[in-house]
């Protein structure tokens, strides 16, 4: 809408009456400009040079002047490594039971208690009277949350469908953080979630990869950019690309989709692991779903056996293995530069080094490997300072990796016990099942940067007994 101009300050002084006539003939002239200018915004939104223009508006450019820029709402490295749905107050899980069935867990960081999500604590979480349960999570599931909504994504698949019917099938599920007003959005029984491709949102839609196959399940046909209408819960396809295509979703860039696309070169290859990657292509692709007239725009290619990267910040930072160098691609100025000249942890044997995981507050995290002994260590680079910070911080033999955080706190995992678990053999009698259970702590970020393990262990003696 065009903003109107005050038009009185244009005029000179005029006797009082004539300045009455005056604004009646502004105030009118003012209507018959509004009007004109609403019956213009009223046809471009009704193009009718296009029959699908109104139907494409109302998808592609909803409430485009109130529209954030996208964000990751999963891990980088895909839906299927999403298992953690933080908020400043707590975080979410789901705990997968025996019977195929699940339950949504909640931790209170202020208590440091994991409870059932459940307005219920003396009930047996097992049915659908209890906010916590989830009838099936076949597949696996995912979790995050976008505007204060919690998202759960069952990864059905169509060979589970033909197995196990509906429970088999791919799903949305969206609620309100205490597990109420649940709504759904189920995939056909012709498609699956990308696993590995991250899932973005603007706050109205979330963007995600799909597979979809022939009408029985079989034969692998479209590779499907979708979307999720957050406020109406409907599915739409944006973008289908050719079959042959592998993609999928590992960052964004303000307003575009950031792709990592895989070029085979040579099928005739061994299949040893070395070989197959050297195989391989990888290249930055940018789609932008507001405008459908934007094609893909490749950006950046490199060789995955040389080159290990991820999207941050408008920018692909990328660690060369042969020189030990990290660099940026900035998606703005087109252009690549250094940023660090080495990146290597203190102990030089530990040779093998590659860019992996999330980000977390500006440091990128480096896994770096012994190859003669297959021991490793954890590096972190911090992008505004330009330091290095080597991890000591280890539990059982583990790295003490960060899975959530708020303000104050990252939510780290401190080590794993095993719980005996009931369950049902195939002829029916009972017996119980091992089930490894990872213990969570929290730590203030200062002391986790400084190698200081003061952690604050959480108590998840009301889930799992002890």
């Amino acid at each position: 809408m065009r903003k109107m101009v005050n038009l009185y300050h244009l005029i000179p002084s005029v006797p009082r009456w004539k300045s009455k006539v005056l604004s009646r003939f502004l105030i009118l002239l003012f209507l018959l400009l509004l009007c004109i200018t609403m019956s213009g915004c009223k046809k471009l939104d009704n193009n009718p040079s296009s029959p699908s223009a109104s139907h494409q508006m109302d998808f592609l450019q909803p409430q485009q002047d109130e529209k954030s820029s996208l964000e990751l709402v999963t891990s980088k490295s895909g839906m299927a490594y999403t298992k953690y749905a933080g908020t400043e107050a707590g975080y979410y899980e789901v705990l997968t039971n025996t019977d195929g069935s699940g339950n949504i867990l909640y931790t209170d960081y202020s208590s440091r208690k994991t409870i059932y999500l459940s307005s219920q604590p003396d009930s047996t979480h097992n049915d659908s009277t209890d906010e916590s349960w989830i009838e099936s999570v076949t597949g696996g599931s995912s979790i995050f949350t976008v505007n204060n909504k919690l998202y759960i994504v069952k990864r059905g698949k169509p060979e589970l469908v033909a197995a196990y019917g509906d429970a088999g099938q791919a799903l949305f599920l969206q609620m309100e953080l205490d597990g109420s007003s649940r709504k759904s959005a189920k995939l056909k029984p012709n498609e699956r979630f990308v696993d590995r491709s991250a899932m973005v949102s603007d706050g109205q839609q979330i963007f995600f990869l799909l597979y979809r196959f022939d009408e029985h399940g079989n034969a692998f046909e479209n590779l499907v950019l979708s979307s999720l209408n957050i406020d109406t819960m409907q599915l739409q396809d944006v973008t289908i690309f050719p079959p042959e295509q592998s993609m999928s979703i590992i960052g964004v860039s303000e307003d575009s989709i950031v792709f990592q696309f895989a070029r085979k070169f040579d099928s005739s290859v061994d299949k040893d692991y070395d070989t197959y990657m050297e195989s391989f292509s990888y290249q930055l692709l940018r789609y932008y779903p507001y405008d459908k007239s934007v094609k893909l725009e490749p950006c950046f290619t490199w060789d995955p056996s040389i080159i290990s990267g991820i999207v941050y910040k408008n920018k692909f930072y990328f660690y060369n293995t042969l020189t030990n160098e990290l660099k940026f691609f900035d998606f703005h100025e087109k252009r690549e530069a250094l940023l660090e000249k080495t990146i290597q942890p203190n102990n030089s044997a530990y040779n093998q080094i590659a860019l992996t995981g999330d980000v977390v507050d500006d440091h990128l995290f480096f896994n770096c490997t012994n190859p003669q002994t297959g021991e490793s260590q954890k590096i972190s680079y911090n992008i505004k300072t330009n330091t290095i910070i080597e991890h000591c911080l280890v539990s059982n033999g583990k790295f003490v990796g960060i899975f959530e955080e708020n303000t104050d706190y990252y939510l780290v995992m401190t080590g794993e016990k095993s719980i005996q678990t009931p369950d049902i053999s195939p002829d029916g009698s009972p017996f119980f099942t091992d089930r490894i259970v990872f213990e969570f702590s929290l730590i203030e970020k200062s002391d986790y940067w400084a190698n200081k393990s003061n952690y604050l262990p959480i108590d998840d003696t009301l889930v799992y007994g002890f």
